[in-house]
């Protein structure tokens, strides 16, 4: 007999979330699919004025940013039969992928709420980027995000590629992105860890960036408050059909992603 072991072996699936874990993240509001954050709009104004001169006030303005809240769902379909007569691995995988694709649907669409609220870099670099033109770019987005925000920039976020190409980076073949000498260390990227550091910002590793490659999108430099993820827990739903007893499993949840300061965000262009 072939015996059949209870592991599962699965290569296609995993739950990172590299663009929501390096942002802020909030509790959605119990109802609506819009909410609204109030933001300052214009300052008021404070000056030199010399002794009976008039003071001319500037009114403080604010306006309200519109938060669109998304629903994300999943569902599977399987036969009473199955339920009943196999493993109950089988259900608790399939509850497990399905949370995966639901991480990476959210992680996803907050990437991509990211990338089209940045400021895009008005410098082009050699494709790949060089090891001093990286330099550059961080210290470019860094001055960018703290003239636009009066806040720091707190993370670069790479695609796979980018992460390769960081690794790969070295002076006369000494690495300089995981050096062993301090001469050499710039920050710490590794082939173990999708987590790690690059000219002093925390190094986070986006496989919903994989399409980008290299190029233009490929990564950006972004201030943690600029912008905020909000999540709703996960919901399950299992209904039974009754004419065949097969059972339904919808997995969903809502978020949305607030776009606080969208020059919070500095994206990386390619030549």
């Amino acid at each position: 007999p072939t015996r059949q072991l209870r592991e599962v072996v699965n290569g296609l699936a995993d739950s990172v979330r590299a663009s929501i874990d390096s942002i802020s993240n909030g509790v959605l509001p119990d109802a609506g699919l819009v909410f609204q954050i109030p933001r300052i709009t214009q300052l008021p104004n404070v000056a030199v004025v010399d002794e009976l001169d008039t003071v001319t006030p500037v009114v403080m303005e604010s306006e309200f940013i519109n938060v669109d809240v998304k629903s994300f769902k999943g569902n599977q379909v399987m036969s009473v039969e199955l339920a009943d007569r196999s493993y109950p691995l089988f259900f608790s995988e399939l509850i497990s992928n399905l949370s995966a694709q639901y991480a990476r649907a959210t992680n996803l669409y907050n990437s991509g709420v990211i990338l089209a609220g940045s400021t895009s870099a008005p410098t082009e670099y050699a494709d790949p980027i060089s090891a001093t033109d990286l330099l550059k770019w961080v210290s470019d987005g860094a001055v960018s995000v703290y003239e636009n925000t009066f806040k720091f920039a707190d993370a670069i976020v790479v695609s796979p590629a980018q992460w390769g190409n960081i690794m790969s980076m070295s002076v006369d073949g000494r690495p300089i992105y995981n050096a062993l000498q301090p001469q050499n260390a710039a920050g710490n990227a590794q082939p173990r860890a999708l987590r790690g550091s690059v000219n002093g910002l925390d190094l986070w590793v986006d496989t919903a960036l994989t399409s980008y490659g290299v190029g233009d999108g490929s990564m950006y430099v972004i201030n943690r408050d600029a912008y905020t993820w909000y999540e709703s827990p996960r919901l399950e739903l299992r209904t039974n059909f009754i004419n065949d007893g097969s059972i339904g499993i919808l997995l969903y949840g809502y978020g949305a992603t607030a776009t606080k300061i969208a020059a919070g965000a500095y994206n990386y262009q390619a030549s």
